[in-house]
């Protein structure tokens, strides 16, 4: 066997090797990276809200279940626009019955509620910071309760912050749940400075965006607890 063919047949046998060593249920598999942590809670969460109230449509789709002193559980979403243009609809059960609850604005006039108690009336001038802002600092659940009642959004005044005001900023570890990487941020609620709950909002590091919310509430010796769970909450531009 002359020289040429010797080497011919070492260097197939290399290949081989190489491709062997390739194969897929061999090779190593290397985890997503995280994009980078949270860092200081409570300017994390100012920034997320301060993005929110620049965003030209902020959309939520979201399941709330409550238990404990006061039980529900509504599907629904929100979206809100600049100009204080607002489309929000939710189903399911509150309370004992049963309710659809909605909320649309043009940026004149509000109306809404539910089909017993309805609402209408000039749009108020800070809407949208009321609704934003109040979906952050106390859950979804608090407007949708006035709504039940033929009453509008809390605070649409412009006094949302002084009434609602978050302390004691917590960040927790980071976690992959279903190839999300996500970092909890707990916070404690007053509302007209008296303690009103605490929060823990799982944000979706990708966006800096909620992604889950749970929090207990208390009511006179009783708590209520309730899970936001968001299957979009998205900034459009």
């Amino acid at each position: 066997m002359d020289n040429r063919r010797v080497l011919l047949l070492a260097f197939l046998g290399l290949v081989v090797l190489t491709i062997g060593c390739l194969q897929p249920e061999e090779a190593e598999i290397v985890p997503p990276l995280s994009p980078p942590p949270m860092t200081d809670g409570e300017k994390d969460f100012q920034d997320m809200e301060d993005r929110l109230l620049a965003a030209s449509t902020v959309l939520i789709r979201a399941k709330i279940t409550a238990e404990g002193a006061f039980s529900a559980d509504l599907l629904g979403e929100s979206e809100i626009k600049r100009g204080n243009r607002i489309k929000m609809k939710y189903e399911g059960d509150f309370g004992d019955k049963q309710h659809r609850l909605e909320l649309r604005s043009d940026g004149e006039m509000l109306r809404g509620g539910s089909p017993m108690n309805r609402l209408e009336l000039a749009c108020p001038g800070k809407l949208n910071e009321g609704v934003l802002l109040g979906a952050t600092r106390m859950g979804l659940l608090h407007n949708l309760a006035m709504l039940t009642q033929g009453a509008p959004p809390d605070r649409t005044d412009g006094t949302i912050r002084d009434w609602v005001k978050l302390s004691k900023f917590r960040l927790g570890p980071i976690e992959n749940r279903g190839g999300l990487w996500l970092q909890s941020l707990e916070f404690s609620i007053a509302v007209s400075d008296e303690p009103a709950g605490d929060v823990t909002l799982w944000i979706d590091l990708s966006t800096r965006l909620p992604f889950r919310r749970t929090q207990s509430v208390q009511f006179g010796d009783q708590k209520m607890h309730v899970l936001e769970q968001y299957e979009v909450f998205e900034i459009l531009d």
